[in-house]
């Protein structure tokens, strides 16, 4: 899936909380996100597709509503080319600054 739809979706996702919830999400409690953290294993995606998806989350700052821990170092073992390892490192560092 393009980074722009997946980006799309998670905006969505961010969107409909705020919406059906009557408040944003915070990124900062483990509990922050309910929605998210309930239903996170139950998106259907491409493993590869999820993994980016989850990627941006952390990236945003929301990495604490995950129910697990993401693990950068799958980069390496995932199907990706060198340019697109490269960017997913660039987003591992804007991770770390915003959680």
């Amino acid at each position: 899936m393009p980074d722009d739809a997946i980006l799309e979706m998670l905006a969505d996702n961010l969107a409909a909380t705020r919406s059906y919830e009557g408040f944003w999400p915070d990124p900062r409690k483990k509990d922050g996100w309910t929605w998210m953290t309930k239903s996170f294993h139950r998106f259907r995606l491409h493993p590869m597709t999820k993994w980016k998806f989850t990627a941006f989350l952390c990236a945003i700052g929301y990495a604490n509503v995950l129910p697990d821990v993401f693990d950068w170092n799958t980069i390496e073992t995932m199907n990706f080319d060198e340019y697109e390892k490269q960017r997913l490192f660039n987003l591992k560092s804007l991770a770390e600054f915003n959680n």
